[in-house]
């Protein structure tokens, strides 16, 4: 198996019912704050795009930052 040069890139939609925790979700997974939180139907009403995790050349992004952990 060879590793590709390019970058990795994954994406992930998070798509839900209303006031289902969509927005707490990308919270905690980007680890900032992104977005509005309210108790209220339709707070978040547009489409951003984050990075999650990047990667260089090929090499598979370890989001817990444990290097040389296979």
């Amino acid at each position: 198996m060879t590793v590709s040069d390019a970058p990795i890139e994954v994406s992930l939609s998070l798509v839900s019912h209303t006031n289902a925790g969509k927005t707490t979700l990308a919270r905690t997974l980007l680890g900032r704050d992104v977005g509005e939180v309210r108790d209220q139907a339709h707070v978040t009403d547009r489409v951003d795009e984050f990075v999650l995790l990047a990667s260089g050349r090929g090499r598979s992004p370890d989001p817990l930052g444990h290097t040389g952990l296979r």
